[in-house]
């Protein structure tokens, strides 16, 4: 079963094509690795980022310490209001079996 309102692909290529694209990728790729070589091989550079990966490494931490304690408030609320709602049907269905 087809569906006709489904959209056709036209013929025409309209991009890079993927071969090309990935060998831009690997070459790309590399040039990062030799610069990241070069960059770590000097003592202070290596200093430098490990004191950037720690920061980095404590604001996620807190980060996470933090969504988990919005998630225990979100859940504590939605308890409530659950617990309200429940009550509030209660009530209406008293109501209307009056």
């Amino acid at each position: 079963m087809t569906v006709s309102k489904q959209k056709k692909q036209d013929g025409e290529s309209g991009g890079v094509s993927t071969v090309a694209a990935s060998v831009v990728g690997a070459v790309v790729g590399a040039g990062v690795a030799v610069a990241g070589a070069i960059a770590l091989s000097n003592k202070e550079n290596q200093e430098k980022l490990r004191g950037a990966f720690t920061d980095v490494k404590n604001k996620v931490v807190g980060l996470g310490d933090e969504a988990e304690v919005r998630l225990a408030e979100g859940k504590e609320k939605a308890a409530k209001t659950g617990k309200t709602v429940t009550e509030a049907k209660k009530d209406v269905k008293g109501i209307w079996q009056k």
